[in-house]
């Protein structure tokens, strides 16, 4: 029999037969979501075998031999019982190990030896064996997750896995970083988030050769460390929910950074940022930010800047020439007005200055044409201006919670476009027939 397919998933399998090694010419096997609780050793036997995918079952081992299956290279066990792995697990040929979401406590020596990647995520694990190179060991893994354990450190001589460009292990327990993370000449991907670490140790920058994302989010830092503008090929940077007081000054020799979040700090200055002329989005929201520097526009590929939940009572004039910004979030600071450049040098989509201090809409909203969202609520604005005929694309109107009286202008009806109007908490006194001439 020459069947290359199996695909039996999703039904009430209790069992997987030992004669399953007779299929010689196996090539993909699925048996997801039943109920199995346990491989046959035959299993390594269908040499041919190179996809198994037994997640969501009752597993509590794998085959002991699981390594001598010469074929097998993608290998899902996730959502299973599994305690523990087979000791000589790193001698396979797997390119893909994912045993997430299983009662693993304890990996075996040889794991490093896997020749790609490896999932252990949301396990049980309080440490990582020793990192030792062999003939027989070779450090040759490239790709960790070992998100969602219970680690409180990682291996000093974790230099030793040359080849690894992806380590995460969010969600763990850790306070420290070994340094030899530097010497990691080849590691584009380092997710140390949600973790309790107290200070970032600066020999991270020393894998700037290579490093494109870096996730320190809800840690417990208070400084990132000079230095930081070495890591040229950085384009995500992840710092929200820290205790971070100021930016590096460095911070803007980050030639490559286009994604940065800020929030949730206790940051009073965005300086170190002038001069990102990368740098597409920019989360700065809850922090102590109460001036904004005038070089604003600097930030010429910024298209979209969240400020929000700060403590800001003006904005620059240079914020209206940020040519590439579609997106603006000023909500919940204290602003009275709003400069009269905004518009005139960018195609704005999306304003949100709802909970501030405004008492008026601009005058002439022809330099907001391309608006599609409008949020003002909570302010206390009046009237509506009878220039908002030109916002022909706006979708989205919000001036609840404020104090309009007279209810909507005549022109509101040639808002072809509009889709939500919320008008709650007023002043108005009765609906006018603009609001029937609304399609």
């Amino acid at each position: 029999m020459m069947t290359r397919v199996l695909h039996a998933q999703n039904n009430k399998i209790k069992k997987i037969p030992r004669s399953i090694s007779a299929l010689q010419y196996l090539n993909e096997v699925d048996v997801r979501n039943n109920v199995i609780g346990a491989l046959p050793a035959s299993v390594t036997k269908l040499k041919k075998l190179s996809s198994l995918n037994v997640s969501d079952n009752r597993l509590k081992t794998l085959p002991k031999t699981i390594h001598k299956a010469s074929g097998l290279e993608t290998c899902v066990v996730s959502n299973n019982k599994i305690k523990k792995l087979p000791k000589n697990i790193g001698q396979s040929n797997m390119t893909m190990l994912n045993v997430s979401q299983n009662s693993i406590k304890v990996l075996p020596k040889s794991i490093y030896a896997l020749p790609r990647s490896l999932d252990v995520s949301r396990n049980q694990i309080e440490a990582l064996p020793a990192i030792v190179i062999s003939k027989k060991s070779k450090g040759n893994i490239s790709h960790m997750n070992l998100s969602d354990n219970k680690l409180t450190k990682l291996p000093e001589e974790i230099d030793r896995l040359q080849r690894l460009t992806f380590i995460n292990v969010s969600h763990n327990k850790l306070k420290t970083l070994p340094t030899a993370l530097g010497s990691l000449k080849y590691l584009h991907h380092l997710d140390v988030s949600h973790n309790q670490l107290p200070v970032l140790p600066a020999t991270v920058y020393s894998v700037g050769y290579a490093l494109s994302t870096l996730d320190l989010t809800s840690n417990e830092l208070e400084t990132i460390p000079d230095g930081i503008g070495a890591l040229k090929k950085l384009r995500c940077l992840f710092l929200s929910c820290n205790k971070l007081v100021n930016l590096p000054q460095d911070m803007n020799e980050l030639v490559s950074l286009q994604q940065l979040d800020i929030s949730s700090n206790q940051l009073h200055s965005l300086r170190p940022l002038i001069g990102l002329l990368h740098l597409e989005t920019l989360n700065a929201s809850k922090n102590r930010i109460a001036t904004l520097p005038q070089e604003m526009d600097s930030l010429r590929w910024l298209f979209i800047l969240n400020l929000a939940d700060n403590d800001l009572a003006s904005i620059p004039p240079s914020i209206g020439h940020m040519k590439s910004l579609k997106q603006l979030y000023l909500q919940r600071n204290h602003l009275e007005t709003l400069p009269t450049t905004l518009g005139e040098d960018q195609l704005l989509q999306v304003i949100d200055v709802s909970h501030n201090e405004l008492i008026e809409l601009p005058e002439d909203l022809r330099k907001w044409r391309t608006m599609e969202q409008m949020h003002f609520g909570e302010n206390h604005i009046s009237q509506i201006p009878k220039s908002i005929k030109h916002l022909g694309m706006l979708h989205t109107l919000d001036l609840g919670g404020n104090n309009i009286i007279e209810g909507l202008p005549q022109q509101i009806s040639l808002l072809t476009n509009l889709r939500q109007l919320y008008l709650q908490n007023n002043a108005i006194e009765e609906f006018t027939q603009n609001l029937v001439k609304l399609r």
